[in-house]
């Protein structure tokens, strides 16, 4: 089995309490919190409940400026993925449900 990169290790799960959400300070406090944590090079968001508009302004609060957000529809929510300039990213497709996309990792030269 092949070594996971640096970049790889570097991804982190963890989701906000029923009371909080992405557009709330404290919610907008708690990721940033683990964000600097784990320092990630790649970040993705779901179930944002947030439209593109205030999802961006939410990654970028977080230090992501490059990525691709997707509005909340009615009952589904929204996706945002995120990503540091170092990191290589290709948009394959996005729709409502899904962000498809090539990240490129220089580390161990793969795309994944």
């Amino acid at each position: 089995m092949a070594e996971a990169s640096s970049m790889e290790k570097e991804l982190a799960d963890f989701s906000l309490d029923e009371e909080e959400d992405e557009g709330s300070p404290q919610g907008i406090k708690r990721i940033q919190h683990m964000l600097k944590l784990y320092s990630p090079q790649v970040v993705f968001f779901v179930e944002t409940k947030l439209d593109s508009f205030q999802m961006d302004r939410v990654r970028r609060r977080c230090g992501f400026y490059c990525g691709i957000d997707v509005s909340a529809t009615r009952t589904q929510g929204g996706s945002s993925l995120g990503w540091k300039g170092e990191a290589l990213v290709s948009l394959r497709s996005f729709f409502n449900n899904h962000i498809d996309v090539d990240i490129e990792d220089n580390e161990v030269r793969s795309i994944w």
